[in-house]
């Protein structure tokens, strides 16, 4: 008789809350380790008109893959330029589109594992950064203290998303009810979206929860706006690390 192996994630009631389009492939991935998700998405992508540099740069870097979606005339015309890409999916992005990636960071999707790679530490003279609006800024000024010239094209904004009636029920209900068990941030703007939606009661449950936070800088701002449930920190905001996090501390539950 073949033993029943448990899923990775059974019994697990996770709340993400990823823009929609994004939100997809970490659902299904839950999903198929056994876990339940509740989708919440907090913000919307909606791309930004932008006027093309009349510049040329020696480097674009590509801080998301919706940077890369939305920032696809940018490329075209600056088919001169290396490219860099923080992070794996963002990386993907890119080679999907037919693009070579000259620069990535070896594991964290972030900024400062970027700015740690080796080709950045003299970095090229002229570097645009194709990102979404009010973006963090120590990329660039990172790069502006290493000696470079460095502009900022901003090709999309997140706008806060109003829940509908019954997907703000169903979070309210498995909140008063202890049902829900994981609550995934994977940025900064999305926990401070979901604060904009939540009414006060509702909010001060949702701080009870644990807390998968796609970075330690998103479980410190989430601590130091409220939250006291336990904190589970993921290497980077990528579907793959925030599983392996996610897995991890399951499994150690469990047992």
């Amino acid at each position: 008789m073949i033993p029943y192996v448990v899923p990775a994630l059974h019994g697990l009631q996770v709340l993400v809350t990823r823009p929609a389009l994004q939100a997809e492939p970490l659902c299904q991935r839950i999903t198929k380790l056994g876990g339940d998700v509740l989708r919440l998405p907090t913000l919307a992508i909606e791309p930004r008109a932008v006027e093309l540099p009349t510049s040329l740069y020696d480097l674009l870097i590509f801080i998301s893959t919706n940077a890369v979606e939305h920032g696809k005339a940018v490329l075209a015309a600056q088919l001169q330029a290396r490219i860099a890409a923080v992070g794996a999916a963002t990386m993907q992005a890119l080679l999907t589109l037919g693009h070579h990636i000259d620069i990535t960071p070896e594991h964290a999707a972030n900024s400062e594992t970027l700015l740690a790679h080796p080709l950045l530490q003299t970095p090229p003279a002229n570097i645009l950064i194709v990102r979404g609006s009010g973006g963090r800024e120590l990329l660039r000024e990172t790069l502006i203290a290493r000696g470079s010239h460095v502009d900022v094209i901003e090709v999309y904004q997140r706008i806060v998303v109003t829940p509908t009636a019954d997907d703000y029920t169903m979070l309210q209900t498995q909140l008063r009810n202890g049902q829900l068990d994981i609550i995934s941030i994977t940025s900064v703007d999305i926990l401070r979206a979901l604060h904009a939606m939540l009414d006060a009661d509702t909010l001060a449950l949702a701080q009870r929860c644990t807390l998968l936070a796609g970075s330690a800088r998103i479980a410190e701002a989430a601590r130091t706006a409220g939250w006291h449930g336990e904190r589970i920190i993921a290497d980077s905001p990528e579907d793959a690390a925030l599983l392996t996090a996610l897995t991890r501390w399951h499994t150690r539950a469990r047992n």
